[in-house]
């Protein structure tokens, strides 16, 4: 095979990729929770405050069944409250996981803030945190009990 068409085979991968993770968010069936986000006081800091607010995206992980792999789409929104420059709310919905026979469900959580980054541990025992990387998006992770990390964008919605 060329290098052309080894490019070109590359490029239309990257193509569906891309074209499938965009259709799987369009369709997220993560439930909305009931309550609002609070708003964060005067006394904490822009950096801190950015934080709060509606956040979507999706997870994508590899997932192993007997000998096969394949990767995973999860579907996100995540609801930040901001109580000050520590402690915050979170609400995570998340959409179903077909492959893991996973329905849609919201959990909340009990957030620390330090530095800046926003983190909290998942009912799957995830390692989650989050840290603004512009006024619109979130850069997230997810380091599982298998010590497997995950890095997402989430856009503020």
């Amino acid at each position: 095979m060329t290098i052309v068409r080894l490019l070109s085979v590359a490029f239309l991968l990257g193509l569906f990729v891309v074209a499938s993770i965009g259709a799987r968010a369009a369709d997220c069936d993560a439930p909305k929770p009931t309550g609002q986000i609070s708003q964060p006081g005067s006394n904490v800091p822009p950096s801190v405050k950015g934080l709060s607010g509606v956040w979507t995206g999706s997870w994508t992980f590899q997932i192993t069944q007997g000998r096969t792999r394949q990767n995973a789409i999860q579907c996100d929104v995540t609801y930040i409250s901001v109580h000050d420059d520590q402690n915050a709310e979170v609400v995570e919905c998340l959409g179903s996981l077909h492959e893991l026979n996973y329905a849609p469900r919201c959990d909340k959580y009990e957030a620390k803030i330090a530095n800046g980054e926003l983190s909290y541990s998942t009912v799957t025992q995830s390692a989650r945190s989050f840290k603004l990387s512009g006024a619109a998006s979130l850069s997230a992770q997810s380091v599982n009990i298998r010590n497997t990390t995950t890095i997402t964008q989430l856009q503020r919605e």
